[in-house]
């Protein structure tokens, strides 16, 4: 009875115990070493900086300017952790005349995760698929000029503070399904090669599409702008669905172009609309309002 009873206190212990800790330099260490990362219910202590690997190198000098290059090539894998400190990919030093970059060559993935400080991948290039689903961003989550080759799924996170993706290149498939802005939403000059698919998106701040390319379908079915939906120089190639899409704030199309393969049924523009030198199939979106809605 007494070994029976030891046993389910064991047993309950090992269910009820919370999650552990994993200090940062740890994982810098196994990366190092060549071992795949992978982490489940820990809690993530202190900066996990990836810009001064082993390998890392100088790629490029010009003047004062140094650039520094560390390449991740094992796969990383988080499940619902908590980053406590800031996540670094990118970073300047030295008065921010050098600058350290890196690079992952294998697939990255977090689910269910929340970045309490930075999350920064500035310029990072991702050479297989990336995952960041259902995830929390508290503070910055920047992916500003960050080259995506395969898929980039970041599905259902929450963005607390701005989410910078202006001049990403995603040439697969990018997917920000029931994704939800808190501020601004920056795509300026994203490059959208394969589908964007932003179905029940949710931006409570400027949706900013200025300038973004979209080369495949664009997918807003059923997204909420509560503020502007800006589309100013945006460019449409093939399918821009907007079906039962709300945008309470100013819709900017101002020399939007658009393909003949446009759906607003059920959208609702509760905010004014500036559609100057818009095109559809390089007709007047003007009239292309008046004679189908």
């Amino acid at each position: 009875m007494k070994k029976f009873c030891l046993i389910v206190l064991i047993l309950s212990t090992f269910v009820y115990a919370g999650p552990g800790e994993v200090s940062a330099d740890k994982i810098i260490d196994q990366i190092n070493s060549g071992k795949r990362v992978q982490y489940s219910n820990q809690k993530i202590v202190g900066d996990l900086d990836l810009t001064e690997l082993k390998n890392m190198r100088r790629v490029n000098s010009s003047g004062r300017h140094e650039e520094y290059l560390s390449e991740v090539d094992v796969s990383i894998h988080f499940k619902d952790c908590t980053f406590e400190d800031d996540l670094i990919a990118y970073k300047y030093v030295n008065g921010e005349y050098d600058s350290y970059i890196t690079d992952f060559r294998k697939k990255v993935t977090f689910e269910n995760c929340r970045f309490q400080g930075d999350a920064t991948f500035k310029h990072s290039d991702f050479a297989e698929k990336v995952v960041f689903t259902g995830c929390k961003f508290y503070n910055e989550c920047n992916f500003k000029h960050s080259n995506f080759d395969e898929t980039g799924d970041f599905s259902k996170n929450v963005f607390e503070n701005e989410a910078n993706f202006k001049h990403a290149d995603f040439k697969e498939s990018a997917n920000f399904i029931e994704a939800r802005f808190k501020n601004e939403a920056n795509f300026k000059h994203t490059n959208f090669s394969d589908h964007g698919n932003f179905v029940k998106a949710e931006f409570h701040g400027e949706g900013n599409f200025k300038h973004a390319d979209f080369s495949a379908r664009a997918i807003f079915k059923n997204a909420v702008f509560h503020e502007e939906a800006n589309f100013k120089h945006a460019n449409f190639s093939e399918l821009a669905d907007f079906t039962n899409c709300v945008i309470d704030g100013f819709t900017n199309f101002e020399h939007t172009d658009f393909s003949d393969n446009l759906k607003l049924d059920g959208t609702q523009f509760n905010g004014d609309i500036d559609a100057d030198h818009a095109h559809i199939d390089g007709d007047s979106f003007t009239k292309y309002l008046l004679e189908n809605r």
